[in-house]
């Protein structure tokens, strides 16, 4: 029952598809944690490794239910991805049903990750402090000394809401079908293209898996977004393996107007180290704690603490 308790963040069958070949320790991958002040050079961590994990991220209150999703995850969803991967390795055509399951897994990628969870706590906290502020100065008090009184108990609130919020919206059948039934219509009716890597020049991945190019006029000085973006200009991309990389972008104006995720062939092509090393930057930069690489050199180049 303690093994359950420390959660996977990012599944454990994807940090798999990054493990080091040849390496002393099997099922080991190379990592940089850019949260350790003391030494944050590339070491070997295995795929159980507690900086993958964190403790009850998915549990419930109820003991009955207390591990219902971890288990979901661990059982339904996760295996689905070494279906996906098994045709992508091989380069064919992905089978209708392995689409639905990669928009599945996108869908899932966005919603399980502390990423998400720390945003819905940002906005709780918000909230929280705002209603003190209106309570406050209706009671003619200071309101920030109120928000600094309680900050322990702004902190813990807003967390147990976000945790609450996230899982409430993984768990919600009514809600999931939303989602997924959005997930759907979004993303197929863009072009899919499978990026190849090169063997001495492969992807990096992080705990924030996807991103997208930033479209939006309001900040130009920011180049990515750290989230699969479902607006119809947005160009993502999803890392599925040191080779392969899923690529979403719309479809040009010259493209048949029947054509969708569903019924194109998705090609698989070769690029460039240049768009390589930009696909890798958009992963450094939009990871939270971590990369991971299945190469030493190649992720002693994205060392964004260097």
């Amino acid at each position: 029952m303690a093994e359950k308790e420390q959660q996977h963040i990012v599944p454990a069958t994807f940090l798999r598809q990054f493990e080091i070949k040849n390496h002393k320790n099997p099922n080991h991958v190379w990592c940089i944690d850019f949260t350790d002040k003391y030494n944050n050079e590339p070491k070997p961590k295995g795929v159980n490794s507690s900086i993958f994990k964190i403790k009850n991220f998915y549990s419930l209150n109820n003991p009955e239910y207390r591990l219902v999703l971890e288990n979901f995850y661990s059982q339904k969803l996760e295996p689905t991805y070494n279906d996906i991967l098994k045709e992508v390795t091989q380069e064919i055509n992905l089978s209708e049903i392995n689409r639905v399951r990669l928009i599945e897994w996108i869908l899932h990628s966005n919603q399980r990750t502390e990423y998400y969870r720390n945003n819905i706590e940002r906005i709780s906290k918000w909230l929280i402090e705002m209603n003190i502020r209106f309570e406050s100065i209706k009671k003619e008090i200071n309101p920030e000394e109120e928000i600094k009184k309680y900050s322990s108990e702004i902190q813990k609130e807003s967390k147990s809401i976000a945790k609450e919020v996230q899982i409430n919206n993984i768990l919600n059948y009514e809600q999931y079908d939303k989602y997924i039934e959005l997930f759907i219509n979004e993303l197929s009716t863009k072009k899919w293209t499978i990026f190849k890597a090169s063997k001495d020049f492969p992807f990096i991945a992080n705990d924030n898996p996807g991103f997208s190019l930033n479209v939006s006029h309001l900040n130009r000085k920011k180049i990515f977004n750290s989230t699969i973006h479902l607006n119809h200009p947005s160009i993502n991309y999803l890392v599925l393996s040191p080779k392969y990389c899923l690529y979403i972008e719309p479809f040009k104006q010259n493209d048949p107007i029947n054509l969708n995720a569903f019924n194109i062939n998705i090609e698989y092509k070769q690029i460039e180290k240049k768009t390589i090393d930009f696909i890798n930057l958009g992963t450094c930069l939009t990871s939270m704690k971590y990369i991971i690489s299945n190469d030493l050199k190649t992720i002693e180049k994205w060392n964004k603490n260097n």
